[in-house]
């Protein structure tokens, strides 16, 4: 069909463009406007104009107003233009329900090309390369998972699914910029596209734009008109753009166009669209990679430029399509499509003003002259006149100046294009003109050096006014006079003895709250201004009579321009006014009703599970969870998150009748002067069982703690799930709620502790164990991962929870809690003092303090210590009390695998990890418990940049068919494996023997390390006793007198088991008097600190696990 009356969808310099194709193809043209938008230029050049129901952009995005005035006004089709409504499944849909042409892609094409995930995954399908990137995104906590699989030093880009345009993007390389952006972009998605869903790509930090110019037929049939350079960007915002693109590899253009003709004929494309991509500017050849990004689907604020260089009018032939042409009748098969001929620059003149930093701010006021550019190779679409009045509720764009030259050097089209910019007066507003201009004489852009991240980076340079040097090839004649269209208030003038009241920002007069004769107070509201969408209160700023009202209801007022004039007086005089005039009846404001309510809920939350259940908790001897906080906090520094979470019942009025708090209470806080995250169950409430908020505010605390870089103390004292919850929600769930990946990920960023304080079953007891340091209470607290009715049901036992999980089990047994405490109290001393010994993060140095002991002490008793004989125990703990820092000795885990002490201690004021054989136990030998000690005591260690000292009396893995059905052989494995992975600075004195395996563990031979033995030291391969029947079993037995050739061989090989023998060969480093360890201790952790600040954050070495 033909098109005969068309209806342009839109406003400004794009509806003046589609009116004039329209009518050179004889097509009758219907303008829309809403009240507030009549002096726009687009309604007199229509040969209809119809207002619409409303004000400011949300007339032009009313679908159904839109679609009845297009049927009332008898048109056949609708031009979307770009914005608004173009993109609009929904839209399309209604055009062609209402028996509409719209004058764009099919509804599907739309719905495809909106949803940006979708489109990625079509691109894919064809071949066409995309960024790594995300699928819709849920939440927050899921770009963060993404932005933590592109690794470290990765940068994402936010974008709005629904929209493109830079609207809705954010870049996001800090995890801890990521809340804000994530909520910012969701916004600005929401207010643009009316849907805020993002998704997520890799971002490319030197990135070139490049887009591609399509039209179809929607048969198949689909021509290009070439590329686009787009790179040119403010804030994701294009403000200038090139046609074709300067500098680009030809085979890498060609590449770029055939994926976007490709992709564009796999949908079957009809009218125009712009497929978009992306190439690194570092990386510049004809084998370079580029990336699909996205799909306008719409005519583009930029096409002029492809108009200039193929001279194809693109909106007479999008409208041509839409009426039913095909490309072969219109001549613009690919064969047909004129080649590009010279370059053509579009720039887009803004009513702003650009600050050095990067913020636009709009400008405000009357247009008071109006002379655009013209002549050969230049062209300005606008649709700015004298007298127009700039409006805040629509974009700042008032024209496009495009400068065409033929000619191959870009240098020509650049000085057409700023000559141009330097004969375009406009007086009246502020303008981006200087900007522009500045950034046509950037070295880098005549060069093409530039990606979308130069505008950004170059913001101070190109928004600098202090430029006078840019010609002004106009007259400067007195400015014409105007005629105001609209209700304006500008030099207004009050009554004699008044001061003005003036706007704060330019705006619509949305409630005028005075009148004429009306009194006023100090800070009483005059009127409220609507601007973008924002409300601005306009205060009175002094007492008096309102002499005159300078605006009326749905007028604009301009920034700075009076709203009300008022007459001064005495507050006390009032009165005399109101008998004459009136006072103003002032709308209640304040926020006293929800300051009691909230005031309400708090209380009711710190009442915690009720008078009755907190008298319970306490009869049995244990503190509550606010108590506990405050006992192991310093005084007065806990910062709660989360008070009013939980659930509450409302009558039908919808007041508050009841509320139940969550049972988890999370905030910030500090021990000893340090902040912490602290998270503490409240067994007072459901016996602290899990609630529908314990898994949001738990995951919310362990987030905080990783990207404030918190330390993370659990109190626990809690029950896990119920299943009284499935009853309350009516459904079952997966056993995956939120965060609950989210505890792992503390382990290799901060330090985390857990208290059991209580009974303590499911979700909590795993949690207990995903803790660096864990302590129970004696005779309180129980551990396990189902209680005695869950063992009952499962296999008919009966067991009591002491039985089951105490500290006889969970300490001594398994090794799933490393410190037992008589009370709650030294619970918390002990997570104070093991926190002490850490740094906040990984990314800091481990704390120092100032020392108090000699570093040069020499203890006599270290001489003879070690016995002689190999076969005699001894004590190793006054050795630790000799050689580290008075008074600064933690052990961890004293109960589990005693056969090797590990504790925390400091060195001349520096921490230390510090591990001792202790030959009392088990002779000293490696078994399962003390390797698996270990391993989490050295991971611990090397996450948290402690060097690492170690004092070797060890006579191997332990053995014996016990040992062996118990897998030590595996463990014995990962503890090698785990120790030569280590970075952290490694001391090992050798106090007496080292055999096998597990000697070979003690030491290592890469990074900062350092051997040292004591006299007293023995090693090999494996014991001398135990080694002469093995190797020498048949000289034994042949032997007349086996016993005695034992002896002799026993003999033999011990002479050459002097360590001094081994020093001979270098094999150790160094022989030392054991009173010489602490001052060569002091030397070498004083050493270390040097290697270890340039081993700070995530280190390569595996993640500590439980």
């Amino acid at each position: 069909m033909t098109l005969s009356k068309l209806l342009i969808a839109n406003r400004g310099e794009i509806a003046v463009r589609i009116i004039r194709a329209a009518a050179d193809m004889g097509i009758e043209t219907v303008s829309i406007f809403p009240s507030d938008d009549a002096i726009s230029l687009h309604v007199h050049k229509a040969d209809e104009a119809v207002r619409l129901e409303g004000r400011g952009v949300a007339s032009y995005l009313d679908i159904e107003g839109v679609i009845s005035v297009a049927v009332a006004s008898g048109c056949d089709s609708v031009h979307p233009g770009y914005g608004f409504l173009a993109e609009n499944a929904k839209f399309a849909k209604a055009c062609g329900d209402a028996g509409l042409v719209f004058v764009g892609p099919a509804v599907e094409t739309l719905e495809l090309f909106g949803d940006k995930v979708r489109a990625r995954d079509v691109a894919v399908e064809n071949d066409v390369p995309v960024l790594t990137g995300s699928g819709e995104l849920g939440s927050v906590d899921e770009a963060g998972a993404f932005l933590e699989s592109l690794g470290r030093g990765g940068t994402m880009i936010l974008k709005a699914v629904a929209g493109g345009g830079g609207r809705g993007a954010r870049a996001v390389g800090d995890a801890a910029d990521l809340k804000s952006q994530y909520a910012e972009a969701t916004a600005e998605a929401m207010n643009a596209f009316g849907n805020g869903t993002l998704f997520a790509e890799r971002l490319i930090t030197r990135a070139r734009h490049i887009e591609v110019q399509i039209l179809g037929d929607g048969s198949g049939a689909v021509s290009n008109f070439g590329e686009r350079e787009c790179s040119v960007q403010r804030r994701y915002q294009k403000v200038m753009e090139v046609a074709p693109a300067p500098n680009l590899p030809d085979g890498l253009r060609k590449r770029i166009i055939d994926s976007a003709q490709r992709l564009a004929t796999a949908v079957s494309y009809r009218s125009l669209g712009t497929f978009e991509f992306l190439v690194d500017a570092r990386d510049l050849t004809d084998e370079s990679g580029f990336y699909f990004i996205e799909a306008n689907a719409r005519l583009q604020v930029e096409h002029t430029v492809t108009e200039a260089v193929t001279g194809v009018d693109l909106v007479e032939a999008q409208l041509n399509v839409a009426g039913g042409s095909s490309l072969s009748d219109l001549g613009l098969e690919q064969a047909d499509v004129p080649a590009s001929r010279g370059f053509a620059i579009q720039a887009r003149v803004n009513m702003e003003t650009v600050t050095p930093d990067g913020r636009t701010l709009p400008s405000v006021g009357v247009v008071s002259a109006f002379d655009p550019p013209t002549g050969p190779g230049v062209r300005t679409d606008t649709f700015g006149y004298a007298g127009y009045t700039t409006s805040p509720s629509f974009d700042s764009l008032i024209a496009k100046v495009i400068g065409h030259s033929r000619s191959d050097d870009f240098g020509d089209a650049i000085r057409r294009t700023y000559r141009a910019l330097s004969e375009f007066r406009i007086e009246g507003v502020s303008t981006n003109l200087n900007f522009l201009q500045n950034l046509l004489h950037h070295p880098d852009f005549a060069e093409m050096k530039i990606h979308t991240r130069f505008v950004d980076e170059q913001i101070a340079t190109l928004a600098d006014s202090s430029n006078d040097s840019h010609p002004k090839r106009f007259a400067e004649v007195a400015e014409a006079e105007v005629v105001r269209t609209a209700p304006v208030a500008v030099d207004v003038e009050g009554p004699e003895g008044t001061v003005g009241v003036i706007a704060p920002t330019q705006g619509i007069v949305a409630e005028l709250n005075v009148a004429e004769g009306d009194s006023v107070r100090t800070g009483d509201q005059i009127a409220v201004l609507e601007a973008m969408k924002f409300f601005h209160t306009v205060l009175a700023d002094r007492s008096g009579v309102v002499r005159m009202v300078a605006v009326q209801q749905g007028g604009t007022v301009l920034e700075d321009q009076p709203v009300v004039f008022i007459e001064a007086m005495d507050p006390a005089d009032l009165e005399t006014a109101v008998e004459r005039g009136g006072a103003v009846e002032q709308r209640d404001i304040g926020w006293d009703a929800e300051l009691d309510e909230l005031a309400l809920r708090t209380n009711l939350a710190h009442q915690m599970g009720g008078e009755n259940n907190v008298a319970f908790h306490k009869g049995r001897g244990k503190l509550t969870v606010r108590e506990r906080i405050d006992a192991l906090v310093d005084p007065e520094s806990f910062e709660e998150i989360g008070t009013l979470a939980g659930s509450a019942t409302y009558d039908a009025d919808g007041n508050l009748t009841g509320f139940t708090p969550a049972n988890t209470v999370i905030g910030v806080s500090k021990i000893n002067g340090r902040r912490v995250m602290v998270n503490g169950g409240d067994f007072t409430i459901r016996g602290g069982a899990s609630d529908a908020n314990v898994g949001n505010k738990t995951a919310y605390s362990e987030r905080m703690a990783i990207e404030w870089r918190l330390p993370f103390v659990r109190l626990l004292d809690a029950a896990g799930g119920s299943v009284r919850t499935f009853e309350q929600i009516g459904h079952t769930y997966l056993p995956n709620g939120p965060g609950r990946d989210v505890s792992p990920h503390l382990l290799p960023v901060v330090p985390s502790v857990a208290a059991v304080l209580g009974s303590v079953a499911g979700l909590p007891a795993v949690q207990a164990a995903l803790a660096h340091f864990s302590v129970m209470v004696k005779d309180t607290s129980v551990l396990f991962a189902g209680g005695p009715p869950v063992v009952k049901v499962a296999f008919g036992i009966d067991i009591t929870k002491e039985d089951l999980g105490d500290a006889s089990v969970q300490v001594f047994q398994s090794g799933v809690v490393n410190n037992l405490a008589e009370s709650e109290e030294e619970a918390f001393d002990m997570i104070r003092r093991f926190l002490s010994y850490l740094p906040d993060s990984v990314y800091d140095m481990p704390p120092y303090e100032e020392p108090t002991d000699d570093r040069d002490r020499r203890d006599e008793s270290l001489k003879n210590i070690v016995p002689r004989d190999n076969k005699t125990v001894f004590d190793p703990r006054p050795i630790l009390e000799s050689i580290l820092d008075k008074d600064s000795i933690f052990e961890i885990a004293p109960h589990f695998g005693a056969g090797r002490l590990t504790v925390l201690a400091r060195v001349n004021g520096y921490p230390v990890g510090v591990m001792i054989n202790d030959s009392r136990v088990g002779g000293g030998a490696t078994d399962i418990k003390a390797a698996e000690k270990i391993i989490r005591f050295i991971e611990m260690c090397e996450t948290f940049h402690l060097p690492i000292i170690n004092l070797a009396d060890d006579p191997g893995f332990m053995i014996g068919l016990e040992s062996e059905s118990s897998g030590m052989l595996r463990v014995g494995a990962r503890l090698h494996a785990v120790m030569a992975d280590t970075e952290t600075p490694w001391l090992t004195f050798v106090i007496r023997q080292i055999f096998g395996v597990a000697g070979g563990c003690h030491i290592r031979l890469s990074g900062m390390h350092r051997r040292y033995s004591w006299p007293s030291g023995n090693w090999g391969s494996m014991h001398i006793e135990g080694g002469v029947d093995a190797a020498y079993r048949r000289e034994i037995a042949e032997s007349d007198d086996p016993k005695a050739k034992r002896a002799e061989i026993e003999s033999r090989l011990k002479q050459l088991a002097s360590p001094f023998r081994t020093a001979q060969t270098f094999l150790v480093e160094e022989i030392i008097d054991p009173r010489d360890t602490r001052p060569l201790l002091c030397d070498f952790v004083e050493a270390a600190q040097a290697v270890i600040k340039t081993q700070l954050g995530p280190g390569k070495a595996a993640r500590w696990r439980p």
